[in-house]
């Protein structure tokens, strides 16, 4: 099975429980990060493309920002999420990969990739596919703003067991990670 596949299937699977397991999230501050940098050094426009965009979280948060916003992700299911997500019904989300989206997206302001989905490259050619893409997507002065972490925070963050007791659920995450020593600067 190939990482694409590998990754591919884990959202597919955990789709639906998603939101809750990420709710300590801050998608709000974190779009308004990303917004501040689009207006810094993007032309100003407002079509923006939401490139990994999950279960469309951060696809809302920049439509109540003015945003016109078209999203897509490697996930069907983070896709139908999406487009059940109170706040979307403006918005419209496709099936892609960073690497290659789907057809016709171009004309963007801003390509945003928020929580992450840049990390899930494992390679030099997929992150030149991935910043092709991206180039081709947007108009000759729009900008991309992505974010990413390292390895060490993945571990960090996910070798924790994380539960979301809702009263009439209660899902949890357990996994396992090596030690992490301190970063030697």
């Amino acid at each position: 099975m190939s990482h694409v596949d590998e990754t591919l299937a884990a959202y597919e699977g955990i789709a639906a429980r998603y939101d809750e397991l990420n709710a300590q999230l801050d998608t709000s501050s974190l779009v308004a990060r990303f917004v501040e940098a689009a207006d810094r050094y993007g032309s100003g426009g407002r079509r923006l493309l939401d490139a990994g965009c999950g279960t469309g979280r951060s696809s809302v948060a920049f439509r109540e920002r003015g945003f016109e916003v078209t999203g897509y992700d490697l996930s069907p299911a983070m896709v139908a999420t999406a487009r059940r997500r109170p706040g979307a019904e403006e918005i419209r989300f496709l099936v892609g990969r960073l690497q290659e989206p789907p057809p016709g997206l171009t004309g963007f302001d801003v390509v945003a990739c928020v929580d992450v989905p840049m990390t899930y490259l494992t390679g030099t050619e997929q992150l030149r596919q991935a910043l092709t893409a991206a180039r081709d997507q947007l108009t000759e002065d729009g900008v991309l703003v992505f974010d990413l972490n390292t390895i060490g925070y993945y571990r960090r963050m996910f070798s924790v067991p994380t539960v979301a007791d809702r009263g009439d659920r209660y899902v949890a995450w357990f996994a396992e990670s090596p030690r992490i020593e301190a970063d030697r600067s």
